[in-house]
Formats: C-alpha cells, sequence, structure tokens
C-alpha cells in the first residue's frame, strides 16, 4: 500500500488565496514574504514570493533507488515503492522523512535548484526539523552550495559536540564556523534553526536561544543547488524535515529568535 503526496495531510491548511498566506511563516513579524517556502507538514511549496504555490515535484528535487516503510497519520506503516517521498508521521507530526539509508534501505536523495527564490545576497534560512539519528561527525540539515567546497551555507549535526553548527564558506576559504553555543542536542530532538548572512554578518542560533555571531565574513557566490539532508557530497541526515523556510534578507537577532522559539 502507497501513500501519496497528500494522504495524512492535516485537514486545516494554510490558505493558498490569502494575501497573508506568509503570516504563518513571519508569525506576526514585520517581515517581507519568504521567498522559498518548504511546508512539508501541511503541504504548501513556493519557489518564489509573488508566485503562486506549487506542488512537491514542481519545487522539490527528488529521488530514492529502493522502497521504504513510513508510518502514516494512523499509525499504520505504509510501504513506499522507489521514488516515492515518504511523508512520516513518527514523530506526531506529518513531515518528509529523508533517510541516511541506516537501515540498509536507499537515501532519499532532496534537492531544490538555485532559482528565483535565491538573493544571491544576503539571506536566511529557518528550518524546523526532527533529528532522528546520528549518521556520522557531520549529518548536514541543510547545505547550500555550489557543488563543491568552495561556496556554501551549511547546517549540520556536530556529533562530537552534541550541538548544531553553521558554516559558511566564499571563494574556496571558511569565512563563518558557528557551533550552537550551550544549545544541547539530545537525539532525538525537535529542533528549530535560522541561519542568516550578510557581508561581515552571519549569526546563527537553536531554538531560540543564543545568537552566535561572526562579523568578519564574505557571501557564498555562485551556489547553484539547496541540498536538504545531505551536503553536496553526502554526510546524510536521519531526520523528518518539517519546513524550510528562506528570507532573501538577513534578520535580525529579535527575528531570530522568535521564529525558532
Amino acid at each position: 500500500m502507497q501513500i501519496s503526496e497528500n494522504q495524512g495531510r492535516r485537514s486545516v491548511q494554510v490558505s493558498q488565496a490569502s494575501v497573508a498566506w506568509h503570516s504563518a511563516y513571519t508569525k506576526g513579524l514585520d517581515l517581507p514574504p519568504p521567498s522559498l517556502v518548504l511546508d512539508f507538514e501541511n503541504g504548501v511549496y513556493r519557489t518564489e514570493a509573488g508566485a503562486p504555490h506549487n506542488s512537491f515535484g514542481a519545487a522539490v528535487n527528488f529521488s530514492r533507488a529502493s522502497g521504504k516503510v513510513v508510518t502514516d497519520e494512523t499509525g499504520t506503516p505504509q510501504a513506499l515503492t522507489a521514488d516515492t517521498p515518504g511523508f512520516d508521521w513518527a514523530t506526531g507530526r506529518r513531515g518528509l522523512h529523508i533517510s541516511a539509508g541506516l537501515g540498509g534501505g536507499a537515501a532519499d536523495l532532496v534537492s531544490v535548484t538555485a532559482g528565483n527564490w535565491w538573493s544571491n545576497g544576503p539571506g536566511c534560512f529557518v528550518l524546523e526539523a526532527s533529528i532522528l539519528a546520528n549518521n556520522g561527525g557531520y549529518d548536514r540539515l541543510l547545505d547550500l552550495n555550489d557543488g563543491s567546497n568552495d561556496n556554501r551555507v551549511s547546517v549540520f549535526y556536530n556529533a562530537a559536540d552534541a550541538r548544531l553548527a553553521c558554516v559558511t564558506r566564499a571563494n574556496a576559504a571558511t569565512q563563518a564556523a558557528l557551533i550552537g553555543g550551550s544549545t544541547a542536542v539530545s537525539l532525538p530532538e525537535l529542533v528549530k534553526t535560522a541561519a542568516t548572512f550578510d557581508t561581515d554578518d552571519v549569526r546563527f542560533l537553536v531554538n531560540g536561544g543564543f545568537v552566535l555571531s561572526d562579523t568578519s565574513a564574505l557571501l557564498p557566490s555562485a551556489v547553484s543547488t539547496l541540498n536538504i539532508g545531505a551536503s553536496f557530497s553526502g554526510h546524510r541526515s536521519e531526520i523528518v524535515a518539517h519546513s524550510l523556510v528562506y528570507f532573501p534578507q538577513g534578520l535580525t537577532n529579535s527575528e531570530l529568535i522568535a521564529l525558532t522559539q
């Protein structure tokens, strides 16, 4: 039995027609609409602030070489065929299960092309995900990159410190390396994290905690892909991603805290 992209979706969803559709993602803050919305919990996908919503398949590049089993809203296991996205309720909330292949099956490959949503300048990612298990030393939650280690913004689980971390690189050099301060992550755990970046201004926090910062940094250039649950070269995570949004501007500390509490 297969679960479709829509099966198990919440009956109350974010209104697609409302002029204030983005209020669910700005939490009442005086912010412009995010230019990228991947709301796996409610089935809302936008890849340009002023454009209508897309389907999952139109917004996300997805593949998996084997079948897998996920849990539906009633707690019933559902078997999926290869290349079918796994929307899972195992954490008590709907999300996209992105597997590192720990159980012997194939890994889920999830990415978004850096198209009109990408500002090619200052910006901010806000991610909500349940991290299920550790798969290595540097399990990537999100990785915006140019297909190499030269230009990237990367958020990952640092197993040695039991913290999330954010690294930015530009012109083949590390610009910022921020490890999640006093906010420890004990797996499995639901995390809300944000990374904002501008020239000489990279900031990062987890679960509304202390905002880490680096005031000497260049912006990455010529990025092409946003990988979710992995880096461009691997370092895969075992997660259920609930939502990922991108604002095409840097955010203040108070805004970062409000969006990740």
